[in-house]
């Protein structure tokens, strides 16, 4: 909004809304606590994250990779955050992309930060695994300028003006 909050609407079932219910709204409702001071959005297939004027993150929605970036506060089979919630280790955050089940920000430094799902690799530590809530350190990469993430992929450009993608790289 031109305060710098969130509005949403849509299907519900997740929590993606952020409203703290799982009520689908049809019209625009405020995202519970993010009246102002967001700069930046960004939406998976099931979940949300917000970029705040503080350099800080809040994820909601289906956490069932971890991918708003903290443990699920109820068993596996309920895995759902139905209002923001801080993504616990992230600070200098300037920009932020999601994709299917994971999600990443790059830092004022120029270095990049993913948590969900990696099962394609697509946080860029090097291994493959189901991925969680933890937050990884993209391996060997400095002085990005801008990222994106894709379904199970992410790039970043660099200062140098080159372009470096991991995660499935299948046709």
């Amino acid at each position: 909004t031109g305060a710098g909050g969130v509005q949403c609407w849509g299907r519900n079932t997740y929590g993606q809304l952020g409203t703290g219910t799982f009520r689908d709204s049809s019209v625009a409702v405020d995202v519970a606590g993010l009246l102002s001071g967001v700069v930046a959005m960004t939406t998976g297939i099931e979940h949300s994250c917000a970029l705040l004027n503080t350099g800080t993150v809040k994820c909601w929605g289906h956490n069932d990779q971890g991918q708003v970036g903290v443990p699920s506060p109820l068993p596996y089979y309920y895995p759902y955050i139905a209002y923001p919630t801080d993504v616990p280790g992230l600070a200098n955050v300037v920009a932020i992309a999601a994709g299917a089940v994971h999600t990443c920000a790059l830092t004022s430094s120029g270095t990049m930060k993913c948590w969900g799902n990696n099962y394609y690799g697509q946080l860029g530590n090097g291994a493959n695994q189901t991925g969680g809530p933890a937050i990884v350190d993209v391996a060997n990469l400095a002085g990005v300028v801008t990222m994106a993430a894709g379904y199970v992929h992410t790039c970043a450009v660099m200062s140098s003006g080159a372009a470096k993608c991991w995660g499935y790289n299948g046709a």
